[in-house]
């Protein structure tokens, strides 16, 4: 393997952003090993953009030029000419201690101009344990989620999700670009417009008319390519194989008028049991770890985040796969 990275990721969940990391390696094929996950994550790999395009959670990135242990007598340097540059300093060791003095003197040492506003090249240093990783940081595209927020959409539902938890769902099931996914409780289309900006095609299934109209409204909105069918989830047997299942089924009673819930859920899962290739996963919420429980009748399951709604639901982001790991 070839780079070295320290990620700093968002602290929005205790085990999603982490995994999200895993299953975009993973899903694009990428040999890599996890040196650190606390304070920072450190990772080593063949490559990282695909990580830096597709991450949710993704904070900051640096690549790892050295690592010193005397910060201040350790390190001299000179930029390329014509090059400007600005030190950024994190210290996971002394959390009280003067950022700007060790910015400033550290860059005392390196030949060349400074531009703390618009600099050629940022140098991030990370101060861990006993050590000083210098890194290069990489820019990270706007992933502009704020944009993308249900109540910016042209049809807006009150339980649409969020599109991060949408993009991190999508990257939890491990599949590529150009791969294939299929939502068949699509709703507003939460999960299409993410996989669609992915570069990953998707297939959509509601029951609802008004959420198939919604649906499309919403994934044209933002130009995503998608196919959108009105039905019964079990459509998705006449539609070929997939890569992944990637849905939030509904979970409220009002929402299964016709059909007791727990039976809802057999059914759909031996129905994605049937439909994902043989090296395919599910990434599905649940409303309870019951539902949990009846997965594995079907499948192997991978991983299990605990999604806290309020004081009295927590739902259950879960991984499943036909084999394990």
């Amino acid at each position: 393997m070839g780079m070295k990275s320290i990620l700093e990721l968002s602290k929005e969940h205790n085990t999603l952003p982490i995994s999200e990391i895993e299953g975009i390696f993973e899903g694009e094929n990428i040999n890599y090993k996890i040196l650190m996950e606390k304070p920072v994550v450190m990772v080593e790999s063949d490559e990282i953009e695909p990580i830096i395009d597709r991450s949710a959670f993704l904070k900051r990135i640096g690549i790892v030029l050295f690592f010193v242990k005397d910060i201040i007598n350790d390190v001299t340097g000179k930029m390329a000419e014509g090059v400007t540059f600005a030190i950024r300093y994190f210290d996971f060791v002394n959390k009280n201690i003067n950022r700007m003095e060790i910015e400033k003197n550290i860059g005392k040492n390196i030949e060349g101009k400074v531009n703390l506003k618009n600099p050629d090249v940022e140098i991030g240093i990370y101060h861990i344990n006993d050590l000083y990783y210098f890194t290069e940081l990489l820019p990270i595209p706007e992933k502009r989620f704020l944009e993308r927020h249900p109540n910016k959409r042209p049809y807006k539902t009150n339980l649409a999700m969020k599109p991060k938890l949408a993009r991190a769902m999508v990257n939890l099931a491990r599949v590529k670009r150009g791969g294939r996914i299929a939502d068949p409780f699509c709703g507003g289309g939460s999960i299409l417009i993410e996989a669609g900006l992915m570069g990953i095609e998707s297939v959509g299934i509601d029951i609802e008319s008004k959420m198939v109209n919604g649906c499309i409204a919403n994934t044209s909105y933002y130009n995503i390519k998608t196919e959108i069918y009105r039905g019964d989830f079990s459509l998705i047997k006449d539609l070929g194989k997939f890569d992944a299942i990637v849905t939030d089924p509904p979970y409220g009673r009002s929402s299964f008028k016709t059909e007791p819930i727990d039976h809802l859920y057999q059914r759909a899962l031996k129905t994605f049991r049937d439909v994902i290739k043989e090296n395919g996963h599910v990434s599905i919420i649940f409303p309870s770890e019951k539902y949990v429980e009846i997965a594995k009748e079907y499948f192997h399951v991978l991983e299990i985040h605990k999604l806290y709604v309020h004081k009295s639901l927590n739902r259950y982001i879960t991984l499943l796969s036909l084999e394990d790991y």
